[in-house]
């Protein structure tokens, strides 16, 4: 099933092997892939892959991977989920979930979760959450978790924990925790690092580079 790429329509039920359209408003199954040009607002089912190159509103299952330019809803992909700007709702990706802005809800990767930007909500990776921006919610990974600005919220990790601006909250590790600037709450670690600890810091090792205003237990 495919329309003719200058179509200015919409389709409203897709059943095929390997679709083309325009938009999708409605239901869209197909053994293959399907490919949407402009907007889904609907469901969208393929055995290997789906890809949208504007928004995606609804709900999209593939065998192996979602990609979408920008997502509110939910989205389920064997392998990997990409958006490549903002994504709200819930992405759950076998391997990796990746959004290239911002992020608000869940995202379940089962090695890898990466924002470029901003994350809200939660993260859970079976290896590591990367976010390029600052993070509120949780994130809970097999290794690492990863902050590029500031952190409100909670982290938890087998192996550490990063930050590196601001920290409001808890880190929970089994081997360090570091904050680049203020630490603000408590760092549970073999190894606890701050330029700024303001709250409480339990482990082997504890350090701050410039102030304590709280104490360190270890």
């Amino acid at each position: 099933s495919t329309q003719r790429i200058d179509t200015t329509g919409s389709t409203w039920l897709n059943l095929g092997v390997f679709s083309s359209m325009n938009r999708l408003n409605g239901l869209g199954v197909n053994m293959l892939g399907s490919i949407v040009r402009k907007e889904v607002n609907g469901i969208q089912v393929a055995g290997l892959s789906n890809m949208v190159g504007g928004k995606m509103r609804g709900i999209q299952v593939a065998g192996i991977t979602n990609i979408n330019g920008s997502l509110t809803g939910i989205s389920v992909s064997g392998l990997v989920g990409i958006t490549g700007n903002n994504a709200q709702g819930l992405t759950l990706s076998g391997l990796a979930t990746i959004n290239g802005n911002h992020s608000h809800g869940i995202s379940i990767g089962g090695l890898l979760n990466i924002n470029g930007d901003a994350a809200a909500g939660a993260q859970l990776a079976g290896l590591a959450n990367v976010s390029g921006g600052s993070l509120k919610g949780f994130t809970g990974a097999g290794l690492l978790n990863i902050v590029g600005e500031h952190l409100n919220g909670a982290q938890l990790s087998a192996l550490a924990n990063i930050i590196a601006g601001n920290m409001v909250g808890i880190q929970f590790s089994g081997i360090g925790n570091v904050v680049g600037g203020t630490a603000k709450g408590v760092q549970i670690g073999a190894a606890n690092m701050a330029v700024h600890a303001k709250g409480v810091q339990i482990g082997l090792f504890n350090y701050y580079k410039n102030s304590l205003d709280g104490f360190q237990l270890g």
